[in-house]
């Protein structure tokens, strides 16, 4: 199993939208990192967000690099959290956040380009 549990998805607009996600502790992802304190990747979050950016934005392209790019809490298995996208096709940029309630997990940019 490599994906959240998906519990409800909001689309705000056809480039914005918000998935609601359980991460369940059987994910591939939590074996080896760390033993004793499994916590989720940082390249799986960042993974997640062009996954999901892909299927329900227009974003499109390769990925290009990375910008502003910031781990600010652990992701723990059975955490609830909601990824928001934003896709900004002028710019070709994939903005997203992993927050639950008040508080931020994680945020970035993602440059997209060569399409």
């Amino acid at each position: 199993m490599n994906v959240p549990e998906i519990l409800a998805i909001h689309t705000e607009s056809a480039s914005r939208c918000r998935i609601d996600m359980r991460i369940q502790p059987e994910l591939a992802f939590f074996a080896g990192h760390f033993p004793g304190l499994p916590i989720l990747p940082g390249v799986v979050q960042l993974h997640w967000a062009m996954l999901y950016g892909r299927e329900y934005t227009p974003a499109t392209g390769v990925f290009l690099s990375m910008e502003n790019i910031k781990f600010l809490a652990v992701v723990l298995p059975e955490m609830q959290l909601s990824l928001s996208l934003d896709w900004q096709a002028e710019k070709q940029v994939l903005s997203f956040e992993y927050a639950y309630a008040e508080k931020k997990y994680s945020a970035g940019r993602i440059l997209l380009g060569g399409v």
